[in-house]
């Protein structure tokens, strides 16, 4: 005898018999062994009419003998196994076989489950199936069924797309209808599709199921039946969802002959108990609606069905629509989640990548400026965002690079910049350290101009003496050289660019706000300040003309900014961020993050301004020229541009189209002030094409700017109910204060201060569904927190077109050598940093670090050779990858606990099995042993 499945076995268990220690659970009969029950049924034989009340069970009437009363678990019902978290698609084309609906089924892992259906309109599957669509709708696997009628195989009806593949598989032709139970006369002609076809109804083992099939059968009237798990005892008590399926019993081991000698007549099931007997069971009808929204009903279908909940059940309209909205709100939000978490990673990995200035600054400027951002809280992005401006107004008016000649596309070396950073991130550090040397120049310009006003003085004195006859030329004024200077209005920056026609000029406002609101401030706003500033983006030449004979007419200008602004306050000043006039386009943003920056214990002087100074003045003295790209530069940039342009077609948010637009010439400045800048850091004159590591760079920047204006607009969009960005925030936010609790997060997040706290909690349940951390406490004291482990392995990568990606180092290092690493000489020790340029050093430029001996930074006199770990690599036995200096890790140990989770940790040194390593923002080292690190693969 074939074994029977699994549930098959359960109900044909061995009975339990009455007896002495052992009454009958429903007359308590110990006498005898008349009474028997299982663990679905008791057969009693006291109460074999229905005189016997016993909660927990249900009266099915007497056996067909007459001799027991049948008296089945209320609370019984039947074990459907838990699907895991997936998604399934599943396609009913036309019946010429072009793509028509789609239905998607979301298991969530937990047991509940949702249901997407889509439909083909030519190009992509859309939401919302349209009468016409409806209309076309065929059976389930309509060409295979056909071909098993015309063969004059039987067909089985199912409910479920799932049980009739699981069917197929076994080698039985099966289909079903769309929507499931209760849709089976809302599409389609299926009495068309199945005409001639000998069918076989299969129903769930539930009272739903059963009613779905008793429906077909009116059209199909000669149909048999196939009852799964055939000799079950819960076919007499049937629950009303949720039931056992054909599928189940197929993964229970029932084979095809089995389910083909289950096929029968029509069965004549007990009716169900009276309706005064049952209490509502609420659970049953939420998960009844919830699988009926999930279907996308139209707003008259779900009133209709209201209306008949209401008939069914017998509750209000009002309490039905109460179960009907929150289940609403829940699919949407489950439907929306997979964007949602795609979406946050993505931003989650903008905004923690952090750019390596190697890969964009010769190795004389990129390891001391990366070590000064470390030390004073900053991040190395900041310094390069102040520096590239500085590098720009330096560069002579008529400097440019051609990027095509035939479109007559030529671009200038003009950045406008702006750190966007809390108060307290650390601002004015930053500028200092690159605006310092520039001071000196102004300084040194100055005295200049004092020296040569004095001569002009003099010789104008002299010539006023000297009678008209014998005079020359009458001696001209000299003008001052301005580097950068604070006011922005149209007439100040007009009167300076007059005066030196050939330079140009970098704006270094104390805060951009000001920038901003103080545009046409001195007109009651009727002004053009704002679209001389936009204009002067371009270079194009500056005329002014006023009625008191003020004149200037300038062919060229050349006038860079950089300055700082806070994020609230930039946020305001957007808007919308349609960003109409294309002014927040036209500014390259960094967005700083607040970060520690611990006093140093213990000092030593590093100091930068001589070697920016230095490559500054290397910069003032280029000759003006057009640089032009190699060949294959030009090839890396077209295929750039052509991405930028598809973007821009493509994005619907507008300030974003500006954005893509601006940074197809962006790209281009970048490249040609990386080239001036690396070449004048290395000594010599730039070459006269650009290179295609060059362009390789300057992409990878724009990239890199594209993600933070992302992160800046991400924000904005909090305003219009946008949740990603709120979430992002919270998961930083936790990452940094551990468990928050309702008051912390409307405190700290503006987007939320008027939202209640049982909002914020729901938030918090909603992060931790996503897999972003995890709850705890009940009610009012539910907290959260992010757990950074989970948080790093989320799936969604960031698109690589959106922000810059991991590479290669780009390693401009030209003929210089790589400065020492200070840092690594001990993991604790604090560095003085100073911006005074040294007066009694010869100008040796970085290579002044080498004259700082690492011995003075030890007591006990060690040399470096003796203390250093840097570049020291150990050979370790492992089948991973072989770590070494330089590479992204993972922490995989125990032992230190506030590494634990943590995936971004840069190796500064290895020695003797042990890595000195650091995070992001860090401003101590740990020593780590290399068995407890793993190489980040995804870094």
């Amino acid at each position: 005898m074939a074994q029977l499945p699994i549930h098959q076995e359960l109900t044909m268990a061995q009975y339990q018999y009455s007896g002495r220690s052992n009454p009958c659970p429903i007359c308590d009969r110990t006498k005898d062994k008349d009474c028997r029950w299982n663990e679905e049924v008791v057969f009693c034989h006291s109460h074999i009419d229905q005189d016997a009340q016993v909660k927990g069970y249900v009266y099915r009437g007497a056996t067909n003998d007459g001799l027991w009363g049948q008296y089945f678990a209320a609370a019984a019902k039947p074990t459907k196994p838990v699907r895991p978290r997936r998604k399934q698609d599943y396609f009913y084309p036309s019946r010429d076989g072009q793509p028509l609906v789609k239905v998607t089924r979301v298991d969530q892992g937990t047991g509940s489950k949702y249901f997407v259906q889509q439909r083909w309109d030519g190009q992509e599957w859309v939401k919302k199936l349209t009468p016409e669509v409806k209309q076309q709708v065929t059976i389930y696997r309509y060409r295979e069924v056909q071909r098993a009628i015309a063969a004059g195989q039987p067909i089985w009806m199912v409910e479920g797309e799932g049980c009739a593949d699981a069917l197929w598989r076994v080698g039985i032709p099966a289909t079903t209808t769309l929507g499931g139970s209760k849709k089976y006369r809302s599409y389609g002609n299926y009495n068309a599709d199945l005409k001639e076809a000998r069918l076989v109804l299969c129903p769930d083992q539930d009272q739903v199921g059963l009613a779905h099939m008793a429906e077909i059968y009116e059209d199909f009237p000669q149909a048999q039946w196939c009852y799964v798990y055939p000799d079950s005892w819960r076919w007499q008590n049937l629950p009303k969802h949720g039931g056992l399926d054909i599928a189940d019993w197929i993964t229970d081991g029932a084979t095809a002959e089995q389910v083909r000698a289950a096929v029968g007549e029509r069965r004549q099931l007990n009716p169900d108990p009276p309706a005064s007997n049952q209490l509502l069971d609420v659970p049953a009808l939420q998960t009844q609606i919830r699988d009926y929204l999930a279907q996308a009903p139209s707003e008259l279908e779900l009133s209709g069905q209201v209306v008949q909940w209401h008939r069914e059940v017998g509750l209000s309209a009002k309490d039905l629509w109460s179960l009907i909205k929150p289940i609403q709100a829940e699919l949407e939000q489950v439907e929306e989640r997979d964007e949602r978490m795609a979406e946050i990673s993505q931003l989650l990995k903008i905004g923690d990548y952090e750019l390596q200035l190697d890969d964009y600054l010769h190795a004389d400027l990129a390891e001391p400026l990366t070590q000064i951002a470390n030390w004073i809280g900053a991040t190395p992005a900041a310094m390069l965002v102040t520096l590239l401006p500085v590098a720009a107004s330096l560069l002579q008016i008529g400097t440019e690079l051609e990027i095509d000649a035939g479109m007559g596309f030529y671009v200038p070396p003009i950045l406008f910049t702006g750190l966007v950073a809390p108060s307290g991130s650390k601002k004015s550090p930053i500028q200092r350290q690159i605006l310092k040397p520039l001071s000196k120049f102004q300084e040194e310009a100055d005295q200049d101009y004092d020296w040569a006003i004095s001569e002009y003085e003099v010789d104008l004195r002299e010539w006023e003496l000297t009678k008209k006859e014998e005079r020359c030329d009458r001696p001209r004024k000299p003008t001052p050289h301005e580097y950068h200077t604070a006011d922005a209005t149209r007439e100040a920056l007009a009167r300076i660019q007059s005066q030196q026609s050939t330079r140009g000029l970098l704006v270094t406002p104390d805060e951009l706000a000001g920038l901003f609101k103080g545009q046409n401030q001195y007109r009651n706003g009727r002004g053009n300040d704002k679209e001389s500033l936009l204009t002067a983006f371009d270079g194009a030449g500056l005329k002014v003309d006023r009625a008191s004979g003020f004149r200037i007419s300038i062919p060229r200008t050349s006038l860079s900014i950089t300055g700082t602004i806070q994020p609230d306050i930039l946020r305001g000043m957007m808007g919308d961020f349609s960003d109409a006039s294309g002014q927040w386009a036209r500014f390259l943003w960094c967005l700083l993050p607040l970060k520690s920056a611990p006093f140093p214990r213990s000092t030593v002087r590093y100091d930068i301004s001589e070697r920016l100074y230095d490559v500054y003045r290397q910069l003032a003295e280029l000759t003006p020229r057009c640089y032009q790209l190699t060949p294959e530069a030009k090839v890396l940039y077209a295929d750039w541009y052509d991405q930028l342009d598809q973007r821009r077609v493509t994005e619907t948010h507008q300030g974003l189209q500006a954005v893509y637009s601006k940074m197809q010439g962006y790209t281009g400045r970048l490249a040609l002030i990386l080239h001036c800048l690396n070449a004048s850091v290395d000594g010599c004159l730039p070459a006269e094409g650009v290179s295609a590591k060059t362009m390789t760079a300057a992409i990878k920047l724009t990239r890199w700017f594209i993600g933070q204006v992302k992160l800046l607009y991400a924000e904005g969009d909090t305003v219009d109910g946008a949740l990603e960005p709120v979430y992002t925030k919270l998961i930083r936010l936790s990452r940094v204060r551990g468990w928050l609790r309702a008051k912390d997060v409307r405190n700290y997040e503006r987007s939320l201060r008027k939202a209640s706290s049982d909002i914020i909690r729901s938030h918090f349940r909603e992060l931790e569904a996503m897999g972003y951390g995890e709850t705890r406490g009940m009610g009012n004291r539910l907290q959260w927190r992010a757990m950074v482990d989970e948080v790093d392995r989320r799936d969604g990568g960031v698109d690589e077109r959106s922000t810059a990606e991991k590479s290669d180092k780009s390693d401009f290092q030209g003929n210089g050598r790589r400065v020492d690493r200070v840092d690594t000489v001990t993991a604790e020790q604090g560095v003085y940093l100073s911006t005074e340029i040294a007066k009694s050093c010869d100008i040796q430029g970085i290579r002044m670090v080498d004259g700082v001996s690492t011995n003075d930074l030890h007591a006990d006199g060690m040399s470096t050779e003796d203390v250093s770990l840097e570049n020291k690599a150990v050979q370790v036995e492992t089948d991973e990858p072989r770590l070494k200096v330089g590479d992204i890790c993972q922490y995989i140990g125990s032992g230190l606990k506030m590494l634990k989770g943590l995936n971004q940790l840069r190796i500064e040194a290895i020695e003797e099995g042990i890595a000195v390593v650091k995070g992001p923002g860090w401003y101590v080292s740990h020593q780590v042993s290399l068995s407890d690190l793993a190489l980040n693969l995804y870094a």
